[in-house]
């Protein structure tokens, strides 16, 4: 064995002989005492190899091809030797472009514009744990947020009217079960044609108000839970209602026919203009609104400039080459976040999907989406690709289009998502496009359901309104109702919403024991408990699953999701949730309150 081991050494160099005669010499000269003790100190070593830092880099990187996305963060957390393993520029190189695209290019991008070196590693690390706390469901806290209008002030700001997500408490009998959207300011009825939602903001205005009162539009900055509220001057005089088209980080922009109105959300400054056709597409960045009329019409509007025009020669000259008649189409605009002066258009006509970028108001280049990326069977449906352009991650990706799945009738207007449609994806940082498959069933049991990615997760939502205990729907939902698990009191930790799932069920009067099933027949349960249930709305929010759920399909009311790395809002008819991965969402009391 000796010799075996003086082989082996000597095949690692002079420098490692010479180790080994010195540790031999040095062990001759300890005394007893001394090699007791290194003994035990010895003893407490740990001598197991760590295969996985020895890897070369090239394994690393076919391994990394099969690493969940939801695994990055805990492998990154095992040891300082694990992280720099998987964080070497190649094998990071492989992460980022299967599981955030756009990644690379977004920090070089950031390097560019602001001239300081990004921390690839550190940015690269907060991803994958924001990725894997969303995978677990657990977020900073939540709110449900209450809409009201408290006077005909043009403009006036104030705090929100923040209600609590519903808490169960220790002694549930004690309190009545009140309902989720239950108010008694229905009336304001939020337009959810008129929603829009960008970087902690969401605009809004209510639908249920008749001519001039339902023209307000309400700004709420998440993160500070300021209100903003402004009025279109002299909308009597104009005749016309007024619509919020546009949500920037910098403005808000109304239409009124053909006249625009923007407001700046810092200075509060009003601005107007007017066009010589109503748009039909709207975007803002920074002080910047690109406005769309068809597709021969597209003009740029700095905040506090004239409109100028953007030359549309180019793009309808290629419409025209492949037989696309430019009044046939319309063009749907997004916009670059990073660079204002950027922005791309998306048209869809005769079984295709086109990208046109400009730069600085000039056309600049056109990708093409390839159809042959689709399966046979759903390319019969594209002919009903429906234009959407809404951004669908942290690193440039934006949800281009929505094509039906095999089982859509035309007749039916299409559905948030079902199982089968396929969503196409463009990423402005790489310029490629890719295609998703919706994850969801649809089931005529669900009275709705909004559908919302980011980062490539899904997020779900659903719900069943039972209107009235007249009605005996053979089924109520026993998948947990998550949002009711979230405290706005102060905690340092993450709230897992799966903690409080057997409390919450208990609350609900369906047995916890049998939780895990599908449903549960109403008939089970006592006459007593009836007014409570139907009193209730059911909501549910899984990320990266199927909801497994049976509901009653009684009514309808529309969802939608908004979301980014911050929060994900909820956005109902009577009002809106919030979930903050951003901070605490707590109470603030404020004089504004009292009306």
């Amino acid at each position: 064995m000796d010799d075996l081991l003086t082989r082996q050494l000597a095949s690692l160099g002079q420098d490692v002989l010479l180790r080994r005669a010195n540790l031999r010499n040095l062990v001759s000269a300890l005394t007893n005492h001394e090699i007791r003790e290194w003994a035990a100190h010895l003893s407490a070593v740990d001598l197991r190899t760590d295969i996985v830092v020895r890897l070369p880099v090239e394994l690393l990187m076919l391994i990394a091809e099969y690493i969940n996305g939801t695994e990055i963060s805990n492998m990154l957390n095992v040891s300082k030797q694990w992280r720099a393993a998987w964080l070497q520029r190649n094998v990071l190189g492989v992460l980022a472009v299967r599981w955030f695209p756009g990644f690379l290019e977004y920090t070089s991008l950031q390097e560019q514009l602001t001239g300081v070196a990004q921390d690839t590693e550190r940015l690269f690390t907060e991803a994958a744990r924001r990725y894997h706390l969303r995978s677990l469901g657990k977020f900073r806290s939540a709110l449900d947020v209450e809409p009201w209008l408290r006077n005909r002030a043009s403009y006036l700001e104030e705090r929100f009217t923040l209600d609590p997500i519903l808490h169960p408490p220790d002694h549930a009998w004690e309190i009545e079960c009140p309902g989720l959207f239950t108010r008694e300011h229905l009336f304001l009825d939020l337009d959810d044609t008129a929603l829009r939602y960008t970087d902690g903001r969401l605009a809004w205005q209510p639908g249920g108000l008749g001519f001039p009162e339902n023209s307000v539009v309400f700004v709420d900055d998440l993160r500070t839970q300021l209100r903003k509220i402004y009025r279109v001057p002299n909308l009597l005089m104009l005749g016309e209602s007024a619509i919020l088209v546009a949500l920037g980080d910098k403005l808000v922009v109304v239409n009124v026919d053909r006249r625009m109105f923007a407001w700046h959300l810092e200075s509060n400054e009003l601005q107007q203009i007017t066009l010589p056709s109503p748009p039909t597409s709207c975007v803002s960045v920074g002080d910047v609104v690109v406005l769309a009329s068809g597709i021969s019409d597209v003009a740029v509007w700095t905040f506090g400039h004239q409109v100028r025009a953007v030359d549309m020669s180019s793009p309808i000259a290629d419409m025209m080459l492949f037989g696309r008649h430019p009044s046939q189409n319309t063009m749907t605009l997004f916009v670059d976040p990073l660079q204002g002066h950027s922005f791309y258009g998306a048209t869809a006509s005769d079984r295709s999907l086109v990208v046109y970028k400009f730069t600085m108001g000039l056309y600049s280049e056109t990708f093409f989406f390839t159809p042959s990326k689709i399966s046979t069977i759903y390319q019969e449906n594209l002919g009903y690709l429906e234009l959407i352009c809404r951004r669908a991650g942290s690193y440039g990706d934006f949800e281009i289009a929505r094509i039906p799945g095999d089982n859509w009738d035309p007749l039916l207007p299409l559905p948030d998502d079902a199982a089968g449609n396929t969503h196409v994806i463009f990423n402005i940082f790489t310029s490629s496009f890719s295609v998703r498959r919706g994850g969801v069933r649809p089931d005529h049991l669900h009275s709705s359901y909004a559908v919302s990615r980011w980062n490539s997760q899904t997020t779900h939502a659903q719900t069943a309104v039972i209107a009235t205990p007249d009605v005996d729907p053979p089924f109520l939902s026993a998948f947990p109702p998550l949002l009711y698990t979230a405290s706005p009191q102060r905690n340092e930790e993450r709230r897992d919403h799966t903690n409080l799932r057997r409390r919450i069920m208990d609350w609900n009067t369906i047995d916890p024991e049998t939780s895990d099933s599908m449903a549960r027949d109403l008939a089970e349960m006592p006459d007593v408990e009836m007014p409570d249930i139907y009193k209730r709305s059911t909501f549910a929010l899984d990320f990266d699953e199927w909801p497994n759920t049976l509901d009653a399909a009684i009514g309808w009311n529309t969802i939608h999701i908004f979301e980014d790395d911050d929060f994900i809002v909820m956005a109902h008819s009577d009002g809106y949730l919030v979930w903050s991965f951003f901070t605490d969402l707590v109470r603030r009391d404020h004089p504004s309150h009292e009306r």
